[in-house]
């Protein structure tokens, strides 16, 4: 029969083969594994090994590596980029590793759930122990200063991944410094307790201020009870930890904020080891969202620490057009049409919804455009702005032709915006 399909040594009607491509296509659909994400080959399997509540909305998700699979060690504040496949889809999100390094092969990170979000929920809800995600190699440079810096104090056969030489992201100045303030809110405390602890061991003095809305929704309640019971750890003092809860007290304030200087700066004085009781001598890390973090740097810098004493950390929710206000930087949120240059002469047009990120607007359209961290600091999904304008939300820095933007951040602001994807 002319135009027939050979099955099994017959000649099947067109048709009849098209039904029997179907149910063989029906039969591997059936298989596990059909469908899912190819993980990159530097990609780390992580078995869930434990679930631990953090508050009302949050949970200690503690991992372990597989035997001979060794996961590269880390320096206290970095972060980790969890690969999952979830409805069959690949999403990744970056959480800070909440744990210390010497806790290797198991590795903790602190998932607070988001309001309608994809990855926290189903990480909270759905994935059981003895279940198998992915992880990328640990990242960032939100770290310790001095010589705290270089002690990952863990065990492991691979270097930490240190910040590049000369970054200029968030760098605080090399002059050792023995006491160090943490201010973190909510989830923010996530990065900041594992840095904390390490002062501890080091024999360095730390302070403490803990931001939550309620007492519900307190992270790392017990852990700090723990450190401030002890005294701190090998020879550390913990000075000072204080809790502050939104929905009693109020927002966090300047007040609130100087007063914690002052109360620690007192305790500091009474110490007679010779530590600077001055606040402007101190360390400073932040973690937190960008608003909390504008309002204590701007006490801080108005106590006179210098900007080289501070460190900060944001996060946000990865949303799409969440929380940058448009109209009030004088902006008009509006769907665009840009394009995209993938080499030589090759171009291709992107839709980007109003307020929708271009690496957002790139997934949808399975343009596979480089990423990791989704949040900005990996810098992997890094183009150069050819012509046109995009603003970063999270900065509100509208960036010009011929820098260096990234698509996890940013939307376009014009119809004619081209970027460029190098090397």
């Amino acid at each position: 029969m002319a135009g027939g399909v050979m099955a099994a040594g017959l000649i099947l009607h067109p048709r009849l083969g098209c039904l029997a491509a179907l149910l063989a296509m029906r039969r591997c659909m059936r298989q596990p594994g059909w469908g899912l994400p190819v993980w990159p080959a530097d990609a780390i399997p992580l078995r869930l090994v434990s679930k631990e509540a953090e508050g009302r909305s949050a949970a200690t998700l503690t991992f372990e590596t597989p035997v001979g699979c060794p996961f590269p060690t880390f320096l206290p504040g970095q972060y980790i980029t969890l690969l999952m496949a979830i409805d069959r889809v690949e999403v990744r999100r970056s959480y800070s590793i909440s744990s210390l390094p010497l806790a290797l092969p198991k590795l903790s990170v602190t998932i607070k759930r988001v309001a309608g979000g994809v990855a926290s929920p189903w990480l909270l809800d759905t994935l059981q122990p003895g279940s198998t995600v992915h992880g990328l190699a640990p990242q960032g440079d939100f770290l310790l200063r001095g010589a705290a810096a270089c002690k990952p104090l863990g065990r492991s056969s691979e270097p930490a991944v240190m910040p590049p030489s000369g970054t200029s992201r968030d760098r605080i100045n090399a002059a050792s410094n023995p006491m160090h303030i943490f201010m973190g809110a909510g989830s923010g405390l996530a990065p900041l307790l594992p840095m904390l602890e390490t002062a501890l061991q080091l024999g360095q003095a730390v302070a403490l201020l803990g931001c939550h809305r309620d007492a519900e929704e307190e992270v790392f309640g017990c852990r700090t009870a723990a450190l401030q019971a002890a005294g701190g750890l090998t020879g550390g003092a913990f000075l000072h930890e204080h809790t502050h809860y939104s929905a009693t007290s109020g927002r966090l304030s300047p007040v609130d904020v100087a007063g914690f200087l002052q109360r620690t700066s007192g305790q500091v004085g009474g110490m007679k080891t010779g530590q600077p009781s001055t606040c402007q001598a101190w360390s400073y890390y932040l973690c937190g969202p960008t608003g909390w973090l504008e309002l204590v740097e701007r006490v801080l810098l108005d106590q006179g620490v210098p900007a080289t004493s501070i460190a900060k950390e944001a996060f946000s929710s990865l949303a799409e057009g969440s929380g940058f206000d448009f109209a009030g930087r004088g902006l008009q949120a509006a769907a665009r049409s840009i394009r995209v240059q993938r080499g030589p002469g090759v171009e291709t047009a992107l839709q980007v919804a109003a307020g929708q990120t271009i690496l957002g607007a790139a997934e949808d359209a399975a343009l596979p455009i480089p990423s990791a961290c989704r949040s900005g600091n990996c810098r992997r999904c890094a183009v150069r702005l050819q012509c046109g304008a995009v603003l970063d939300m999270e900065d509100g820095v509208v960036a010009d032709p011929g820098n260096t933007i990234l698509t996890c951040r940013t939307t376009p602001l014009t119809d004619e915006a081209l970027i460029v994807m190098e090397g």
